[in-house]
Parts: C-alpha cells; sequence; structure tokens
C-alpha cells in the first residue's frame, strides 16, 4: 500500500533511542512485529504532515493484522500499549478531515461485515467490526449491538464496558443518546457498581432535563 510498506529504517523512540528490544528482565513482552512498529511511525509522521489518507491506510495494515503486540513508547516508559489500541487511539484523533478519509477507506466493508453479523445474530462478529473498524459509522454501530448483546445474555459488566467504550471514544456519541447513558447506567447497576450507575444519571438529567425514558410499556 504505497508508503505504508517501506521497511528497513530505524525505528526511533520518543527519546531517540533505537527500538531495539531490552534485553534480560526488561524484556518481558512479547515483541511486535517490526514491520507493524515501522507503520505506526510513519503514520504518526504522515498525520504530522496532514497526509491522512496515507496515514489512515498505515493504520488500518496494523488493525488488519491478525496478532496483536504490547511494545514500549520509549525506554523511560514504564506503560507497555497494545499495538492496535494505539493505532485505534491515533484514528479517534484525527481531526474530522482524516476520519472522513478512515470511512471512506474502509467504512463500506465494516458496513458489509456488519450487515451479515447483525443478520446472523453473530457475536463474534459484531466484536470482529468493533475491533477492527471502531471508528467508522458501522464499527460504531456493532459496538452498540454488542454491548445490547451482553446486556441481553446476562454479561452485565461487558455490556458495560463495551458501551462505555463507544461513550467514551465515539465522535458521534451523541447520536445515541440518552438511550445509551440510560442503558449503560443499568448495565453498571446490574454489575454491582450503583456509584457508576448514579453518576452517568446525574450528568443524564443535566444533559437530557426533557427527555423521557419508557421502561417496560
Amino acid at each position: 500500500r504505497g508508503r505504508c510498506h517501506e521497511r528497513g529504517a530505524t525505528l526511533p523512540n520518543d527519546d531517540g533511542d533505537s527500538a531495539e528490544a531490552d534485553s534480560g528482565s526488561q524484556n518481558v513482552f512479547p515483541a511486535a512485529d517490526r514491520s507493524l512498529l515501522l507503520l505506526l511511525t510513519k503514520a504518526r509522521q504522515l498525520i504530522e504532515q496532514e497526509r491522512y489518507a496515507e496515514a489512515v491506510q498505515c493504520l488500518g495494515t496494523i488493525l488488519d493484522s491478525p496478532e496483536d503486540a504490547f511494545f514500549r513508547p520509549n525506554r523511560k516508559s514504564a506503560l507497555y500499549p497494545g499495538l492496535k489500541a494505539e493505532a485505534q487511539a491515533m484514528l479517534g484523533r484525527l481531526p474530522r478531515q482524516g476520519r472522513e478519509l478512515y470511512e471512506l477507506q474502509y467504512g463500506a466493508g465494516a458496513r458489509k461485515l456488519l450487515t451479515a453479523a447483525a443478520a446472523a445474530g453473530d457475536a463474534a462478529g459484531l466484536a470482529e467490526v468493533s475491533r477492527r473498524f471502531f471508528h467508522t459509522s458501522a464499527g460504531y454501530e456493532a459496538t452498540l449491538l454488542l454491548g445490547l448483546h451482553y446486556w441481553n445474555h446476562g454479561s452485565p459488566l461487558a455490556a458495560a464496558l463495551t458501551l462505555k467504550r463507544l461513550r467514551d471514544l465515539s465522535p458521534i456519541a451523541e447520536q445515541f443518546e440518552p438511550a445509551l447513558s440510560m442503558t449503560l447506567a443499568a448495565c453498571w447497576l446490574r454489575a454491582g457498581s450503583p456509584e457508576k450507575a448514579g453518576a452517568i444519571l446525574d450528568e443524564v438529567k443535566q444533559r437530557f432535563p426533557q427527555a423521557v425514558v419508557r421502561i417496560g410499556g
């Protein structure tokens, strides 16, 4: 995919060190594939240059890879984020123009997978769309449907975590409100976290003072 598959460059860390794996006891996580690390670095550079179409290709390639791995952003960091989680976070931070280009490149494929998974009641298929294409309109819808699936099948904690991701990270989460927040509050309550449920309900009351919620008819 054009510039996204450049090989052989040295991967710099934020502090200028080379990205060779630490030796001995420090090397506790499986090393991420070096070509994917290069894609992540290249995507950062392309975003800085506002070359969003190429950047989303790089990030999409990372998300399409069959396996994930942890990586160390720099030698001073004690945190090892997941490679795919970082790619998703970078997509979420793109300006509107960049997100629209990502939708243009990946949205149709994500929509096709979502349609098939929803028609078959396939929770694993919904999870795949949510994981691979979260920052598309189909990805957001898949995440909502996945959360509702967990709720309806007696897994309120999984439902809460799934819906919280949608509420916190989707720039279009407002489209699903106030039902999204009300459902999330119910999930937290059923999961044994009434304080979290209460905080969400207080926020809903402030944000949607005229909202009417009908339960059981």
